[in-house]
């Protein structure tokens, strides 16, 4: 080649798969040219431009052609006029000793000895439209004029519609003609096929992830098609495929090594990805979530308005501009939707994780998978492990939903032990310190269980009680655990009565149980007398009270609840033993019982009203301490146990 230089474009928008094409492009070549590659992008400034391509040209070629290098660092002296800075440390600090010989003939000396190299010089330019705009035009001018020598093949990727918007503000007439003539030779790379791109997210992933593993295949495995043209939406092209592959698995990483078991990954990359779509709708969510969302039993909910139509409730509604891009709403839908399953598929709604999600950590005051993991190692009691948990103040909900999140498939007997311990132990400090029994309740239903597990675990919290019972363990809490365990039914909305999820104790071996204490407790407190079960504020009121279940709620019977007192034919045949008291004793203890002073009232309709609703009352709390039919049983224990 002894013509000048030759240039090709090679077009494409942002991200289009240009550079993947040049290094493709490159490799090719590489046994049949010089190749050289220079980065504008690297400049400071537009004169800056010229000074690096001579020095990378320099650079590159000199190890196998070292006569050109004094003819490039002469030229480029007389065009710079200033020192030469070569990359990588190769510095020229001669200054510049003009000869007679003008510019046009150095070039001209140049340009011949590019002809006589026996390849040709290809060099590449990738991203000029990463650069600012005067930079853009001194690559051009660099390629047209200045650098136009014998032998020398420019490749060029570019974004044709910024270049030209360029060289419009320049005042070039028609800068479609003046691109053509410095590009004879362009080539558009086409739209990318979806399946290319699925493929290159797909395996940019396994390449960041650093495994031996499909990674990817373990990650997609429960995507759907359109969940994958989501994706593609706006991972459109190759370059933002890279991006999000890169920052996904840095932040996986990160998690894998502290917090890997507290998140799910694909909600990870849901997140990742709407904060590099919209970054605007994340920090919504990372700062002020309840614009968005609202909490429904624990939950994290997409308000309507936002994904779906509005409703008339003002709390579930999004009620503020249309402040999100267009595929925001699926994104948010797919993370927070009304209906979506969590658990297996996505946890990052549940208010106990939500937070970790945003700071990659977990606070003190929840307990994390890890730590969960201390109560199944051998070295460790259990007992002790959840008693420091509470001790050091981690939250109830914390607790109960990291236990029931834990998957009991398959584990062997001796951790499934661990497992029923803590939970057995975290009951009855959720009972000493009044709180909810619902944080406990559904880790000790079967259906929490695997079929196989059920006997096992039903005879183990048999064992347990019974161990407690024995050791005279806090027998108001153990019956206030029973108690609570006892399966009530209910009716459901078209009014057929239904039974709770089973627990793993039935209802007849927990009335036992509770028979059983009670027994005991009578046994080792010999000083009792049958007044005891009159004084409802006393320890054994507290405990006889506990044996009173629930067995129907209220709306399944008539609008009452009704209650069975398991223990209450144990208790008069104990005290009819011990020898009668008198008549008047238990008439007036029966008379104090759930007593509370009335007001004085000027109205007399008023006191009428008051008394008929005591007597309501009164007539509740006897059902509740002796059962429904107390009447009965109560002129039963004053028979047999007073004279």
């Amino acid at each position: 080649m002894d013509e000048g230089s030759y240039a090709i474009g090679i077009t494409g928008e942002w991200g289009a798969g240009k550079t993947h094409f040049l290094d493709t492009l490159k490799n090719k070549i590489a046994d049949n040219a010089e190749i050289v590659v220079f980065n504008p992008w690297m400049c400071r400034n537009p004169e800056q431009v010229v000074s690096d391509f001579f020095a990378s040209l320099r650079h590159q070629l000199s190890p196998k052609h070292t006569s050109l290098s004094r003819s490039i660092y002469n030229y480029a002296q007389v065009v710079n006029s200033l020192s030469i800075t070569a990359v990588k440390g190769l510095s020229i600090g001669i200054k510049p000793k003009y000869k007679e010989e003008s510019l046009f003939e150095k070039k001209k000396k140049l340009s011949d000895k590019f002809g006589h190299l026996s390849k040709p010089v290809v060099v590449v330019i990738d991203d000029i439209d990463r650069l600012e705009r005067n930079e853009v035009f001194e690559v051009l001018r660099l390629i047209r004029n200045t650098a136009d020598l014998n032998n020398i093949i420019y490749l060029v990727a570019y974004d044709k519609e910024y270049v030209t918007s360029i060289l419009e503000e320049k005042q070039i007439k028609d800068a479609t003609a003046y691109l053509e003539k410095i590009f004879p030779v362009e080539i558009h790379l086409p739209k990318v096929d979806e399946e290319q791109l699925w493929q290159t997210l797909y395996a940019e992933l396994n390449k960041q992830s650093g495994l031996n593993i499909d990674f990817s295949k373990l990650l997609f495995d429960n995507i759907n098609q359109d969940n994958k043209k989501l994706m593609l939406s706006i991972l459109n092209n190759y370059r933002r495929i890279k991006r999000f592959a890169r920052l996904y698995m840095l932040n996986l990483s990160y998690i894998q090594k502290n917090i890997n078991k507290d998140l799910k990954y694909l909600d990870v990359l849901w997140l990742e990805l709407l904060q590099m779509y919209d970054k605007k709708v994340y920090n919504i969510l990372s700062n002020d979530p309840k614009r968005l969302l609202y909490l429904d039993n624990n939950r994290y909910v997409l308000k309507d308005g936002i994904s779906t139509k509005t409703s008339n409730d003002d709390r579930t509604t999004y009620k503020g501009n249309h402040i999100w891009k267009t595929e925001t709403p699926r994104l948010l839908e797919l993370l927070f939707g009304k209906y979506i399953k969590t658990k297996n598929t996505s946890i990052i709604s549940q208010s106990e994780n939500y937070e970790k999600y945003f700071s990659f950590s977990v606070s003190s005051y929840r307990l994390s998978m890890k730590e969960l993991d201390e109560l199944f190692k051998e070295e460790n009691d259990p007992e002790i492990v959840m008693n420091n948990w509470l001790n050091d103040g981690k939250y109830y909900s914390s607790i109960s939903y990291q236990l029931e999140q834990y998957s009991l498939k398959n584990i062997p007997d001796r951790k499934l032990e661990s497992y029923l311990t803590g939970v057995l132990t975290f009951g009855v400090q959720v009972l000493r310190s009044k709180a909810r029994s619902n944080y406990f309740i559904p880790l000790l239903q079967s259906n929490h269980y695997a079929n196989q597990q059920q006997s096992f675990a039903n005879t183990f919290v048999k064992n347990w009680f019974d161990q407690k019972i024995t050791e005279d363990f806090d027998p108001i809490i153990i019956s206030s655990f029973l108690n609570k365990l006892y399966m009530t039914e209910y009716r459901d909305d078209n009014n057929k009565q239904l039974k709770s999820n089973p627990i793993l104790l039935s209802n007849n071996e927990i009335e036992l149980l509770l028979q059983n204490l009670i027994t005991r407790y009578l046994t080792v407190h010999p000083e009792l007398t049958a007044l005891a079960v009159l004084k409802e504020k006393e320890p054994f009121g507290k405990l006889f009270n506990n044996c009173c279940v629930t067995e129907i709620d209220a709306e399944a019977y008539d609008g009452c609840s009704k209650y069975k007192q398991v223990a209450f034919d144990i208790v008069i045949n104990h005290f009819s033993q011990n020898g009668k008291l008198p008549v008047a004793d238990y008439e007036s203890a029966i008379g104090d019982m759930f007593y509370q002073k009335a007001p004085a009232f000027d109205d007399p309709q008023e006191e009428s009203d008051y008394m008929d609703y005591m007597a309501e009352t009164y007539e509740k709390q006897m059902e509740s301490y002796f059962g429904n039919n107390y009447k009965e049983k109560l002129k039963e224990y004053k028979d047999k146990c007073f004279q």
